[in-house]
């Protein structure tokens, strides 16, 4: 569970494996001068080894990220080829143009809600085996939105209703109802819940 200090609400759970103490899964947040990055990893496996993959992913980006988000990934990709393979969302956000780029490789699934409900594209790949052509993706809002993304741990199916969960639920809040609804308990399970 984390948060760093930013003026945007978000928050990010972590839940192992139930026959785990550790996870495979993780988040990855960073702030700079245009906004705020964010990074949500599904390292492939589950226990110790998936947990040290992960702490090394979060290691690496928090070391080597710059604002270039293509880069990133090819370097991550490098490093983790023939040793672990992950899945992973990358965001970078750039709230005074409201605006996110972003690119989603594998099974995360992102979903933002408002009065509707918009699915983020993602890429079919696996960071560490197979790199699909990275294409960096833009998404542009007007008015507040609810970003929820996660881990294949959460059925896919996940929903939230910002009508129902009206402003004064924190990202914390949301987070929580994801969890506690739509974990699959079989896998581990990560989910960020940003309100833009």
């Amino acid at each position: 569970m984390g948060k760093v200090k930013s003026l945007i609400d978000y928050y990010f759970i972590i839940k192992p494996h139930p026959e785990m103490n550790v996870s495979g899964d993780t988040c990855i947040i960073l702030n700079n001068k245009e906004g705020l990055f964010f990074s949500l990893i599904d390292i492939a496996g589950h226990g110790k080894r998936a947990y040290e993959q992960a702490e090394f992913c979060k290691d690496f980006i928090t070391k080597n990220y710059d604002d270039n988000i293509i880069e990133l990934i090819e370097q991550i990709h490098l490093k983790a080829k023939n040793h672990f393979e992950l899945v992973g969302f990358f965001m970078k956000l750039i709230k005074h143009e409201k605006r996110i780029n972003y690119i989603n490789i594998g099974n995360i699934k992102v979903k933002i809600f408002n009065n509707n409900k918009i699915h983020l594209n993602n890429t079919e790949g696996i960071i560490g085996y197979i790199l699909p052509k990275l294409t960096l993706n833009e998404f542009n809002f007007t008015d507040h939105k609810i970003l929820i993304a996660c881990t294949d741990g959460i059925h896919s199916f996940f929903e939230f209703n910002p009508v129902i969960f009206n402003n004064n639920y924190s990202s914390k809040d949301i987070c929580n109802y994801v969890i506690n609804k739509y974990y699959k308990n079989t896998d581990d399970a990560a989910c960020l819940a940003i309100k833009i």
